[in-house]
């Protein structure tokens, strides 16, 4: 996961490298206006670094308004009326936005690009108007609302797996705690039962043993007066103990 951030942010910078030297080729800008866009430039490629590293949404909100200013400037400075190469910054930085943050603040960063990108075509009709500026301006539009569209489902949907996947752990974990809590409650069950059986043994055991001491005390009395008498004492004291080793 870590690797693929990694990767996508140098490929976005280097797009953007990319993108500013092809813009800088149709500048043909003399040296004070290039060593501006270069400034502006690297103050725009130090903002997104500083998005790579920050984590807190809030601050990461004011830094793509932080982007789109800076773009705006890029444009502001440019020779032409609409220099497309930096035009097109705005759309990474949409799609950037799209990924980036909540739905809310995605769609809220999508709308201030768009509105902050139509203002040079603005710009570009009010000098120059023509049907080919106006068709610019509609295409540029609709292609801004269509990414629009397809950034806030991709976002929405994003965001559905992401709680659908936290509600699958939650469901996970108190499943684990209900095997939990059946598994503990089984074995006080267990060791009730034990209880109990240990219980009613020893209650057994306790009756029939009393009853054994008094018959063989029985037996004992009768041995001298009548032999007869004590060996039945004794036979029931026999039956007594094996009965009680039958229940154990």
């Amino acid at each position: 996961m870590i690797k693929n951030k990694n990767l996508l942010f140098v490929i976005k910078i280097l797009i953007l490298i990319i993108l500013f030297l092809s813009a800088l080729y149709f500048e043909n800008a003399h040296q004070q206006r290039l060593i501006v866009l270069i400034v502006i430039f690297v103050f725009f490629l130090i903002n997104n670094a500083a998005k790579y590293f920050l984590k807190a949404q809030n601050k990461l909100f004011i830094l793509f308004l932080v982007d789109i200013a800076l773009i705006y400037i890029l444009e502001t400075n440019s020779r032409l009326l609409i220099n497309y190469f930096f035009h097109s910054f705005y759309i990474i930085i949409f799609l950037e936005a799209s990924l980036l943050l909540p739905l809310k603040k995605g769609i809220t960063i999508g709308i201030i690009t768009v509105i902050i990108s139509m203002i040079k075509y603005a710009y570009l009709i009010y000098y120059k108007f023509n049907l080919s500026n106006v068709s610019q301006m509609v295409f540029f539009l609709m292609v801004n609302i269509l990414i629009l569209v397809i950034a806030t489902f991709a976002q929405h949907t994003k965001e559905e797996k992401e709680k659908k996947d936290i509600l699958y752990r939650e469901l996970l974990d108190t499943h684990k705690q209900l095997k939990e809590y059946t598994d503990e409650l089984n074995r006080l069950s267990v060791i009730e039962e034990r209880n109990r059986i240990a219980r009613d043994i020893h209650d057994t055991l306790g009756h029939n043993m009393t009853a054994l001491i008094m018959q063989l005390q029985m037996a004992d009395h009768y041995a001298m007066s009548d032999a007869g008498k004590s060996l039945q004492m004794i036979n029931n004291s026999l039956n007594t103990a094996k009965e009680s080793l039958s229940k154990i």
